[in-house]
């Protein structure tokens, strides 16, 4: 049997961090062949692009190379495979993902702010327009509406400057500026909706907008917080929060990435045992009673060579 990990792109941490975790053949995956991964997995596909992909020929491909799990790393390819995802498994192939439904709330900051708003959960108020904040002194954050990453992510404007930014945006949200710690979550929840485990971890230093040292951490207020957020969300398997803790010590639910993170593998090194779990419960196996232990891990990135 073999995991396929789509839009692989230059993911090698991810890589090498399922091939410790499991004894599984990695098949890494990307629509441009010129990419790292293929370096360091155990084979690789120039797949096509989703808008070309049929699911028949997806399955085919599958069977045709043994492969029983697939591992989406991109907002997109969730969708993609989670639409398919009931049809997959009749042909004996798993997709780490939420239902469709859970993502369109999850992966629309506007929808994800309106849908924690109406359980009493405490997200960060998100807008489409300045007549909605109360103040016109304050300081606001825009970003991509569904966007991930830092791309069109604008810090600590003034009322002026997000008038000025905003209609250069094609789909743009506004939040307030919140000053504090910021942190990510990652969660397991089982195929049976319940919370595996979480992992609070926060950047120690960054460099050039990159976390450079991120830790693991206590923090159960937030911990309780996310996994019920999650359950809330009804989503599945790996998942990533990022939450704020203001300055006077209010908790602030930012945004849910339906995925694994750039950096969860800390989390998973941590104890996090996602990939276990996952290929567990795709084989009919309960995991409610498996140990968890949670270490305070640290993770330094640096730079690496490899010699061929």
């Amino acid at each position: 049997m073999k995991l396929l990990v789509t839009s692989a792109a230059n993911k090698v941490p991810l890589i090498e961090c399922i091939k410790k975790t499991v004894n599984l053949n990695i098949i890494a995956s990307d629509a441009n062949p010129n990419n790292l991964v293929q370096y360091f997995s155990d084979g690789f596909w120039q797949m096509p692009l989703l808008k070309d992909l049929k699911i028949e020929e997806f399955i085919l491909y599958c069977q045709k190379h043994h492969i029983s799990y697939v591992l989406p790393t991109r907002g997109p390819d969730l969708i993609y495979f989670s639409s398919y995802k009931s049809q997959l498994e009749r042909e004996g192939i798993f997709v780490h993902s939420s239902s469709n439904e859970s993502l369109m709330v999850a992966n629309d900051k506007l929808n994800f702010f309106d849908f924690l708003h109406s359980k009493g959960l405490p997200a960060i108020p998100t807008f489409t327009n300045l007549d909605k904040f109360k103040s016109s002194s304050s300081k606001f954050v825009i970003k991509e509406r569904n966007g991930a990453g830092s791309k069109n992510l604008f810090l600590n404007l003034s009322y002026e400057e997000v008038k000025s930014i905003l209609p250069t945006i094609e789909a743009p949200i506004i939040q307030p500026m919140i000053t504090g710690e910021e942190y990510s979550i990652d969660v397991y929840v089982s195929r049976n909706k319940k919370v595996k485990a979480a992992v609070v971890r926060k950047r120690s230093l960054v460099m050039d907008g990159e976390s450079q040292i991120t830790e693991i951490v206590d923090h159960p207020r937030l911990e309780s917080l996310i996994k019920e957020t999650a359950i809330a969300l009804e989503l599945e398997g790996h998942v990533m929060f990022q939450a704020f803790e203001d300055d006077q010590g209010k908790l602030w639910i930012i945004e849910c990435n339906p995925r694994i993170g750039g950096a969860s593998t800390l989390s998973i090194y941590a104890g996090l045992d996602t990939f276990n779990w996952w290929i567990a419960e795709c084989n009919g196996e309960n995991i409610d009673d498996w140990p968890v232990e949670i270490k305070n891990v640290k993770q330094i990135r640096y730079k690496k060579d490899l010699i061929l």
